[in-house]
């Protein structure tokens, strides 16, 4: 994180983000260098994924924990496979402020991408996934040729830096 998020207004993603262990580390960072920035608009500049939904419901609670106090405590963690993200398309919803509503949010350009993406021998993926992979990357990346032996990882990084903004930072370890 501290490579990745320079400024206390900047929009992070944990592509892969589990229980939120990087989302909660960006949002003290965030919080450090914009010391009166209300809790609120810090979770409103963090952006989390994971596909498995344990994970997803641990990560909105340790984000919407830092504080109890305030009523619109709405981490936008999306509990959906990150392949399936599209740009310009709703990310993920929060409650709207009537009661009833839901409200689509779609990821921003992002100045930081961060996380620790799944490590999966490429043997273990299949052929359905990695063709779906090779096309989004294609779509995105028409010059970029990953080979069919490549971890699943792999697909993250290009997936995740379509989403950054020109001068954006990545860091996954």
């Amino acid at each position: 994180n501290a490579f990745c998020v320079h400024d206390g207004d900047a929009k992070v993603l944990d592509p892969a983000c589990g229980s939120g262990s990087f989302l909660v580390r960006a949002y003290y960072l965030k919080k450090l260098l914009a010391p009166g920035k209300p809790h609120a608009e810090l979770l409103a500049e963090l952006f989390g994924c994971d596909i498995a939904l344990y994970p997803a419901h641990l990560a909105t609670l340790n984000l919407a924990a830092r504080e109890i106090t305030n009523e619109r405590n709405y981490p936008c963690i999306a509990r959906k496979d990150f392949f399936d993200v599209q740009p310009g398309k709703p990310f993920c919803t929060t409650p709207g402020t009537d009661p009833h509503t839901v409200v689509g949010v779609s990821l921003p350009a992002l100045d930081a991408v961060v996380g620790n993406p799944p490590y999966v021998r490429q043997e273990k993926l299949g052929r359905e996934l990695k063709d779906k992979l090779g096309k989004l990357l294609r779509e995105a990346w028409p010059d970029l040729a990953l080979s069919g032996r490549s971890d699943f990882h792999c697909y993250f990084w290009p997936a995740a830096a379509r989403f950054l903004r020109e001068g954006g930072h990545f860091g996954f370890l």
